[in-house]
């Protein structure tokens, strides 16, 4: 019985972990004090320089004193598998 127990809670939690969105938080700066919605196109890169894009979204994010803060991966899912080199 006990044995069950423990098989019953760890599927449980590999379930749970399964439901975690993948999102990656992202805060810039823009060279202008300005205040406002700005829309920004973001893009997800194997190689340093160019290349098709291997993930992509595009947001629109409210300045604050030229600041914006996005979380990616929100409006498209991030599919990709970071065990290599990427470029945001």
């Amino acid at each position: 019985m006990r044995r069950l127990v423990i098989l019953v809670c760890f599927l449980a939690s590999a379930t749970a972990q399964a439901d975690v969105p993948r999102l990656i938080t992202y805060q810039g700066r823009i060279g202008v004090d300005a205040v406002g919605d700005v829309d920004f196109d973001f893009r997800l890169f194997a190689d340093e320089v160019g290349g098709e894009p291997l993930w992509e979204e595009s947001q629109t994010a409210a300045l604050w004193d030229g600041v914006f803060t996005v979380r990616l991966g929100e409006t498209a899912p991030i599919d990709y598998d970071f065990a290599g080199d990427a470029y945001l």
